[in-house]
């Protein structure tokens, strides 16, 4: 059952959550899940948070997604923007991370939006603490592999990223064949 309460009338509670439908839950011990944070004044939190929300029911985003309350919270650095998270299951495979972010441009959010790990968070890692949080950053893209090309950055674990993207990738090699792009 879709948790159909609105942001801005729950007080008692700082997330409301929903699942994408087969999600069963991680596995295995490593955190590996992520997620695309959108950061939306509260008065339009009802209206975005229904159509995010309606886009994971029906599992045209990732394997979950989340959206903060009206209930004070400290890790906010503005208690008049509302978080939303679009999760991922594995912040490695960068192919389902750009479908993920694809999807949210088709849906209009062409902004910057960034990609924070959940160990990140675990971790305590926070940009209003002033961590650097980003996995990744981009604007909207219409190609798959934009952080090969540039238009995405990869912060902090780049070049593991890259190995992994290289050694196990059999799609996303399939991917850049396709739009000619060199993985070196």
């Amino acid at each position: 059952m879709t948790d159909e309460r609105r942001p801005t009338e729950v007080r008692d509670d700082y997330w409301i959550r929903v699942d994408a439908p087969n999600y069963l839950g991680p596995e295995g011990e490593e955190v590996v899940t992520g997620k695309w944070m959108i950061f939306v004044w509260s008065k339009n939190v009802d209206e975005i948070w229904s159509k995010i929300r309606d886009a994971t029911v029906e599992g045209r985003l990732g394997i979950a997604a989340k959206v903060a309350t009206m209930q004070p919270n400290s890790n906010a650095f503005n208690p008049d923007l509302k978080l939303i998270c679009v999760y991922t299951e594995d912040w490695r495979d960068v192919v389902d991370v750009l479908r993920v972010r694809k999807e949210l441009f088709r849906m209009g959010f062409d902004r910057t939006l960034t990609y924070k790990t959940d160990a990140a968070t675990y971790r305590g890692e926070y940009a209003a603490s002033g961590d650097s949080v980003a996995m990744y950053r981009g604007k909207g893209t219409e190609k798959v592999l934009e952080p090969l090309l540039g238009d995405y950055e990869l912060k902090s674990e780049r070049s593991r990223v890259l190995a992994y993207m290289r050694l196990h990738s059999e799609e996303v090699h399939r991917i850049a064949k396709k739009h000619e792009v060199v993985i070196d």
